[in-house]
């Protein structure tokens, strides 16, 4: 993966295997791939605010 803004947000983990994605008050984070993909397996688990949670967007594209 290749951070590519909020480099302060984003992680790579486990050597290159895992990507953290965090965002706070300001802003959020983005990657993108090395390599292009006809075909893959994505796998994602978000963390939302607790309490009151409405009005959260998430997207993946």
């Amino acid at each position: 993966f290749d951070i590519t803004w909020g480099n302060d947000r984003a992680k790579i983990l486990e050597n290159g295997e895992q990507l953290q994605l965090s965002l706070d008050h300001t802003s959020g984070s983005g990657f993108q791939s090395k390599q292009e993909y006809l075909f893959a397996t994505i796998d994602m688990q978000i963390k939302l605010v607790p309490g009151n949670s409405a009005g959260t967007v998430t997207a993946y594209y």
